[in-house]
This record gives structure tokens, C-alpha cells and sequence, in this order.
């Protein structure tokens, strides 16, 4: 979820690997192929921030790579190391939830977290995909890489913001995949 837990390294590796191992055997049972690694909520930004996480992130997945890509926020510690050990990466950025000057998500206990407003998402995605840049809650115009957007499902509204910004990129002929 979306609270850092404390967790000694080989517990946390091994939680990593019980639960990769439990979906990637459900994936093959349904005969899904797995194209994508993201680490979720609070795990995501801790080996965002954290190197020795990061790394310990990356051990506990290596069986799984480099057959798949990871999902990274640019910028950030995993994505430095996963892309200096070969690691396929793709960056995220998220289409609904507002930024620092340091890249890092606004808090979800603040008030102005979310993007909710479909025009503000359209050019908060907008200006990430053309100018590689986004506007920071402080007014900075930060450079962000992004080949892939994370839509929470739990964002207010959020099928129907999502509906409009794929009507949106289609309009500006920015292809998509969903």
C-alpha cells in the first residue's frame, strides 16, 4: 500500500519474490504474458529515493529480467541503477497526481495531490509528452521523461478523466495503448 513498513532486507526480498512468484504462476495458468514490472505504492517511491533499496529491489527481481521491463519514475535511484546493470526501463509518470520541484508526488495528505480536472490533466500529459517538463506545485518547470502514465483507479472520476484524456492524445494523434 501506500505506507513505508519496515522490513529487514532478506524478509523484504523475500516477500518481493513469494509475491512475483505467486503472480507470474497465476500469469502462466491464464496464459497472460507478462510484459511489465512495477513496484506498487509506498515501495515505489522508497527504491525511488532509496539506493540500497533500490538495489535490494532489483536482486529480488533479477529472475524475472531481463525478459520484462521496469517501470521507473525518471530520475530516480532504481532507475539509475536498473539501466546501469542492463535492465530494460520505461519511465512513468502519473497522469493524475501533482509534482514537487523534486520530482517526488505531492503527499497524498495535502489537499492539492491530485490532478482531478480533466483540462489540467490534458495539459499536465501534454506538457510531459511534448516538452519532456512538468509543473511543480512550487511554479518550476522540471524536466520529466515519461514512456508510459499511471491512472489511479481511486482518483475521483477517474474512468471518466481517463476516457477523455485517450480522446484528447487521439485529437493531438499522440498514439496510445491501454
Amino acid at each position: 500500500g501506500r505506507v513505508s513498513i519496515e522490513m529487514k532486507d532478506d524478509e523484504l526480498q523475500a516477500s518481493i519474490r513469494k509475491q512475483l512468484t505467486d503472480f507470474f504462476a497465476i500469469a502462466d495458468e491464464e496464459g497472460i504474458r507478462v510484459h511489465h514490472i512495477k513496484p506498487h505504492g509506498a515501495l515505489y517511491n522508497d527504491i525511488a529515493r532509496n539506493e540500497r533499496l533500490a538495489n535490494l529491489f532489483l536482486f529480488a527481481i533479477a529472475d524475472y529480467l531481463p525478459a520484462r521491463i521496469l517501470y521507473v519514475p525518471y530520475g530516480s535511484a532504481i532507475a539509475d541503477l536498473a539501466e546501469k546493470s542492463g535492465v530494460g526501463v520505461w519511465y512513468e509518470a502519473f497522469a493524475d497526481r501533482n509534482y514537487n520541484s523534486d520530482l517526488s508526488l505531492v503527499s497524498r495528505k495535502e489537499d492539492n495531490c491530485l490532478i482531478t480536472d480533466h483540462e489540467k490533466m490534458k495539459e499536465h500529459v501534454m506538457r510531459i509528452l511534448k516538452e519532456q517538463k512538468v509543473l511543480s506545485i512550487e511554479g518550476d518547470l522540471v524536466s520529466l521523461k515519461a514512456d508510459t502514465f499511471c491512472m489511479h483507479g481511486d482518483t475521483p472520476n477517474a474512468e471518466i478523466l481517463l476516457k477523455k484524456l485517450v480522446t484528447a492524445l487521439g485529437q493531438e494523434q499522440i498514439e496510445i495503448g491501454i
